[in-house]
């Protein structure tokens, strides 16, 4: 949970809301990006949906610039680990 709440914290910080001008203001916007955090710590695996391509690629975008991770463990072996994470987002 707390590596959770620190890729929602990375996100966050550099999720650019302000280049979707063209959705409705003041509306909850979701995007879901599913990503895999392989067995050396890289993520990997990138794909993004969302009510338009523009968002997609902007989630894309973020998750890519995640910093090289923890990777999962597995008893004394390291394992790939597949995440999904939704953005939410308002135009202001």
């Amino acid at each position: 949970q707390c590596m959770s709440s620190k890729i929602g914290v990375f996100i966050n910080k550099r999720f650019r809301s302000d280049e979707f001008n063209n959705l409705k203001k003041n509306d909850t916007h979701k995007i879901y990006v599913k990503f895999k955090i392989d067995a050396q710590g890289n993520i990997t695996e990138v794909i993004a949906r969302a009510q338009q391509k523009d968002m997609e690629e902007e989630g894309i975008r973020v998750v890519r610039k995640l910093p090289k991770m923890t990777p999962g463990r597995m008893g004394d072996i390291n394992v790939p680990v597949s995440y999904l994470v939704p953005i939410s987002f308002k135009v202001e």
